[in-house]
């Protein structure tokens, strides 16, 4: 799906094999944007506070005074890739707020915090905070996924950049501070991503705000000022896709 500037949206999907296509596609790791959504939807009502450190919530955890939710959120708790028993008994693999790094403990922490505080589970709450508040009917939630139409993840994302999901100083946060992934010119913020292509092919000229999973993306060009997402059900790139996509709108 691809939303312009001046409002006009276009979708379509393809398919290999006759019949119909799905209404909704998985899009991995990008439930991970969604629940940071609602966890700075709690920040904004005075529920949380990002200086907090996980020890209320998790004091067996490695590091746990020193943690703050916005380590967890940033991906830059430090705590070991495994899951939330398992990190217990680890060491932490570098200081809070040294680096990104991987953390299967992180999101699992973020869903039991959510679950608590608004003391349902976090598929209702993320289907309250998000696909109810804004009225996103193609979109459902699972135990620690998000099923969705390609053309509700680019409502879902122009409402979060537009902000209708949380206001404006909270938007702005979750950019504020942004850590390297790696090589490719990705940096990771607060459930959001920020891409510079031009790092990876000098012929790109554009900049990504947005969030991507092996699955599925989501980003707003700031060259075209689009919103695009794609969604893949087998091998390929859906940043290519998406890329390719941005180039016709271009040259439009």
């Amino acid at each position: 799906a691809v939303a312009e500037p001046g409002g006009a949206v276009w979708t379509q999907t393809w398919t290999r094999t006759p019949g119909a296509p799905p209404a909704r596609f998985a899009w991995g790791e990008l439930v991970q944007s969604y629940r940071a959504t609602a966890l700075l939807q709690m920040v904004e009502a005075g529920d949380l506070a990002l200086d907090a450190t996980i020890d209320r919530w998790a004091p067996e955890l490695p590091n746990a005074r020193w943690i703050t939710l916005e380590d967890v959120l940033a991906g830059t708790s430090g705590l070991p890739d495994a899951d939330l028993s398992a990190a217990a008994a680890l060491p932490p693999v570098f200081a809070p707020g040294a680096m990104w790094g991987v953390s299967r403990a992180n999101p699992a922490l973020l869903s039991q915090i959510i679950a608590a505080i608004d003391q349902t589970t976090l598929a209702e709450s993320l289907g309250r905070r998000i696909a109810g508040r804004r009225d996103l009917g193609e979109t459902e939630f699972e135990a620690e996924g998000v099923s969705a139409s390609a053309l509700d993840v680019v409502r879902y994302w122009r409402d979060l950049m537009g902000d209708r999901l949380h206001g404006a100083k909270i938007t702005g946060r979750r950019f504020y501070r942004l850590y390297p992934m790696g090589e490719g010119g990705t940096h990771h913020g607060l459930g959001v991503m920020a891409t510079d292509l031009a790092a990876a092919d000098a012929w790109a000229q554009d900049t990504w705000l947005g969030y991507s999973s092996a699955s599925g993306m989501v980003a707003y060009s700031m060259a075209t000022r689009a919103t695009v997402a794609v969604a893949l059900t087998g091998d390929g790139s859906p940043e290519a896709l998406a890329r390719g996509l941005l180039s016709q709108l271009r040259r439009i």
